[in-house]
């Protein structure tokens, strides 16, 4: 019943007994504890007297010293009797020995004890003020009543960091002897500041702002206790991002936990989503028929880095023997950053253990289409599911602007261009079988016009070849081929050559400058190990 009380410790109790009339007197002066302690806590000191009259318990005097504080107790237990249990100003510092991380505060703890060995009765009021949590002031207060069987909780106060929580209810199935606990409890939470519980709990959030509501009850019985309620944000932001009527609906227990009826607005757009968690499943949906995604520019530090209208649904089940997919994404005038992606169209669905894929994206910087298919386990589909799922993919890349899209990945370099190029991957990785080709036109590197630059590659059972790439450039031409592999740790053996009919002009077109020397040059390298411990051996 008491579970681990983490005890330890010795016990020196000097004690001496008396006979009054019926009743034996039993006094104890001084008793010492030295090196115990429960969970902790320093026991110091104890004080008594008793008088035994069986049935009942008279408490004429009882005094134990805790942690450096006092606990009191007087009155007589049974026969109608009632005992008072006090512990006043008690620094809530001690606790901390005891695990429990509150700084700081007092609590004053009153209960009333009464009833009868077999069926005791209690009452308690217990107040906390000036504590902390985490750097957040805390406190509340508490009323309980125990009849033998049920503990009510008559009334339950809490805040924390501005918070209020309340909470009424009752515990059933508390009998001695027969403890099989029911809950029946519904509490409330408001105004409670989304920054400082993100603090708390060391949740990475970036300048959350807003208040969190909650009213929610708990049921269910023994070790698993159920919850049904709802969470409710009525407004608030995320790094500069504005939202409102935030709601979400729980339900279920610690094992298998459900959300429904998710609902959140930022701007023009409404999010619902929902989902569940359990050991044997899991499952996100997440859906907004009308989307504009430039209602999310504020979440970002540069300026208008989202643009484009449409609609998306998302849905994600899985469970230890099937995964099943589904995901639609319609935009029309999309855009990311400076990278015009046009009309986006992307269709996702699952049948049996085949997860089927289909985009298209057609802009002013070109187009690109991918179609095919990913066959994933049959059981625990997400266990590893990269090496252990076969892709058969398609993709085509048609008349795609350098000059744009290295700009808004990220990259930084003075390459402009058309890109056409198709690619075919079939297999479970690292074991694929590829086949590519990418051709650029209209090419220019800096100061270097590019008149053809071709790349192709195959790959069989994990294993590729670079069967092409060939650059011809003014002044330039230079060629590179060999095998590798598709993981970082695979070594690679490549072959590379190069050579100039004019080193003058090369030397012109690149720096703008003429060395005024002539001359031819020719190069080769040659390339092996890997990508950790490359080697070179080249020649002029």
């Amino acid at each position: 019943f008491t579970g681990n009380l983490g005890a330890r410790g010795g016990i020196d109790v000097p004690f001496a007994l008396s006979k009054a009339g019926r009743a034996t007197i039993l006094q104890i002066s001084n008793a010492r504890f030295p090196g115990a302690s429960i969970r902790g806590l320093a026991l110091q000191r104890a004080d008594a007297t008793l008088g035994l009259a069986l049935p009942a318990v008279d408490i004429y005097s009882a005094d134990l010293r805790i942690a450096g504080h006092d606990v009191t107790a007087a009155g007589r237990f049974g026969n109608g009797g009632q005992v008072r249990v006090t512990a006043g100003d008690l620094d809530l510092a001690a606790l901390r020995a005891a695990g429990v991380p509150i700084s700081g505060g007092r609590a004053t703890v009153i209960a009333d004890l009464d009833g009868s060995a077999a069926k005791p009765t209690a009452s308690v009021l217990a107040a906390l003020a000036g504590a902390r949590y985490a750097g957040t002031d805390l406190g509340g207060d508490v009323g309980l009543a125990y009849d033998g069987a049920a503990v009510q909780i008559r009334s339950a106060t809490l805040t924390f960091g501005g918070a209020y929580a309340n909470a009424t209810g009752a515990v059933a199935g508390l009998t001695l002897g027969h403890i099989a606990p029911r809950y029946n409890i519904h509490a409330q939470l408001a105004d409670a500041d989304i920054a400082t519980l993100a603090h708390t709990v060391k949740n990475p959030l970036r300048y959350p702002e807003g208040t969190l509501e909650a009213d929610v009850r708990l049921g269910g019985a023994g070790a698993t206790p159920s919850v049904s309620g709802e969470i409710r944000v009525p407004e608030g932001s995320l790094n500069g991002l504005n939202f409102n009527s935030g709601r979400i609906g729980l339900s279920g227990t610690a094992a298998a936990l459900t959300a429904r009826d998710g609902r959140l607005t930022v701007g023009s757009t409404t999010l619902d989503f929902g989902g569940s968690a359990s050991r044997a499943h899991q499952s996100v949906m997440l859906r907004a028929d009308r989307l504009d995604l430039s209602d999310f520019n504020d979440y970002f530090d540069e300026a208008e880095v989202l643009a484009g209208t449409g609609s998306v649904a998302l849905a994600f089940d899985s469970t230890p023997r099937a995964l099943n997919t589904s995901a639609n994404l319609v935009l029309r005038d999309a855009r990311y950053r400076r990278f015009d992606l046009g009309s986006v169209d992307a269709r996702v669905n699952t049948v049996g253990t085949t997860v089927r894929l289909q985009t298209a994206l057609a802009g002013t910087n070109g187009r690109l289409s991918a179609a095919g298919s990913v066959n994933v386990p049959a059981t625990k589909p997400l266990r590893d599911i990269v090496r252990r799922s076969y892709l058969d993919l398609n993709v085509q890349i048609a008349g795609l602007d350098l000059g744009n899209v290295l700009p808004a990945a990220g990259v930084s370099a003075p390459i402009f261009g058309f890109v056409d190029g198709t690619a075919v991957v079939r297999g479970r990785y690292p074991a694929l079988a590829l086949s590519t080709h990418a051709a650029l036109t209209h090419g220019v590197a800096g100061r270097v016009p590019i008149e053809r630059f071709t790349l192709a590659a195959t790959a069989a059972n994990g294993r590729g070849r670079l069967t092409d790439a060939t650059l011809v450039a003014r002044g330039l031409t230079a060629n590179v081929s060999g095998t590798f592999g598709l993981r970082p740790q695979d070594a690679f053996d490549l072959t590379a050559q190069a050579s100039s009919p004019d080193i003058n002009d090369l030397i012109t077109v690149v720096t703008g400058k003429s060395p005024a020397v002539k001359g031819t040059v020719a190069t080769r390298a040659h390339v092996t190990g890997t990508a950790a411990a490359p080697r070179l051996n080249g020649s002029f």
